[in-house]
């Protein structure tokens, strides 16, 4: 039996994504607005391909030149895209909301990169209270 008590400190870790943007219809398009870089798009038939797991379809920039491509995750809930040389998400459903309708908008995320220092453990790091002499 250890003499001295031993409180446990939880580590958390820094959300690997941060808002940053919406998506929306404007007529056959989906417009990605990220902000402070402009707005791209993806067709509508395009991003169908994506939804039902069909295969990559590309993105277009701001200047109309395709500038990256957009997937579905393995597990089918998220739609990710890259831009440039950012990678963004946004959940499938909310996606399938605006193309139906049911939504004006969908919240648009990039992915943030971890590193070294911003990692910390997951699991819960037994420290003494006191130091033995």
């Amino acid at each position: 039996m250890n003499p001295f008590p031993v409180r446990t400190v939880r580590t958390t870790r820094k959300a690997p994504f941060e808002r940053c943007g919406r998506m929306f219809l404007d007529g056959d398009l989906l417009r990605i607005g990220i902000d402070g870089k402009g707005c791209s798009a993806i067709s509508i038939d395009e991003t169908w391909v994506v939804l039902l797991g069909l295969g990559e379809s590309p993105v277009t920039g701001p200047d109309g030149e395709i500038s990256g491509s957009a997937w579905l995750s393995e597990s089918g809930k998220g739609f990710y895209f890259v831009i440039g040389s950012s990678v963004y998400s946004t959940p499938v459903q909310r996606v399938k909301m605006v193309l139906s309708g049911k939504h004006k908008k969908a919240p648009v995320f990039e992915k943030i990169p971890i590193t070294g220092c911003e990692e910390f453990p997951s699991q819960s790091t037994p420290v003494p209270d006191r130091m033995e002499s």
